[in-house]
């Protein structure tokens, strides 16, 4: 059966949570929908009542041991419990997890950015099993290295990764903007392999949608159907 794989921030779920869960209802209609999502703004907050300050390296997050504490309970506690509840209050059947539970994702631990793990392994036989029993997995980006210790993931990342394993259908990344926007700030529909290397060219994408755009294009060579960027209110880019 076909799979979407959705990436969303825990903030963005409760700011378009009327969207989102349109979204996913669509999706239910022909595929299984895996969620994946991670959760900075809470992170950074609750960091901040403990009086610690985030610290990043190339945009990603340090992730040091009392970070990590605080990453593990806002992630995989309160932020994958609040956007069950949203998706369990429209109806739709959902179960939380992280991508530590199952060896969902078993990680080699990037050393220059404290406890931050990048996937190495993908085990999906618990997201299928949750997927077959009727339910959305809703899967928090926290994963452990191979002697089950925990390990911070930058969610892009790791439902990059599950959908590779999976071979879904589409990858979804909800973005805080409408999709790839041109020069005149309207949004591309639809970007190809050598249209991207074009759009680069012209500075139409720049910045952090760059490494995005080359994910995308790497995940669709592995056997992922499409990749779509979206705030969820409009029909985004579709790279394919």
């Amino acid at each position: 059966m076909k799979t979407t794989v959705i990436k969303i921030g825990g903030n963005a779920v409760k700011k378009s949570a009327k969207e989102f869960i349109g979204f996913v209802r669509r999706a239910l209609k022909n595929s299984r929908v895996v969620v994946v999502h991670g959760g900075g703004p809470e992170v950074n907050a609750w960091l901040g009542k403990i009086g610690l300050k985030p610290k990043f390296i190339d945009g990603v997050r340090y992730t040091d041991a009392a970070t990590l504490d605080v990453v593990v309970m806002a992630l995989s506690g309160k932020v994958n419990k609040e956007v069950v509840s949203i998706l369990e209050r429209a109806g739709i059947p959902s179960a939380g997890i992280s991508a530590a539970d199952g060896r969902t994702a078993v990680c080699r631990r990037v050393k220059k950015l404290g406890l931050v793990g990048e996937p190495v392994k993908i085990n999906v036989r618990l997201v299928s099993a949750i997927s077959s029993a009727g339910f959305v997995p809703v899967v928090a980006s926290v994963g452990a290295d191979s002697l089950g210790r925990l390990l911070n993931i930058n969610a892009d990342v790791l439902a990059d990764a599950l959908a590779r394993e999976i071979k879904s259908s589409r990858l979804v990344y909800v973005t805080d903007v409408a999709g790839v926007l041109d020069l005149r700030g309207k949004v591309i529909k639809k970007i190809t392999l050598s249209s991207s290397a074009e759009l680069a060219q012209k500075g139409i994408i720049t910045g952090g949608m760059i490494p995005k755009i080359r994910s995308a294009f790497a995940a669709i060579k592995m056997g992922v159907g499409e990749v779509i960027i979206t705030d969820l209110k409009s029909h985004g880019t579709t790279l394919s």
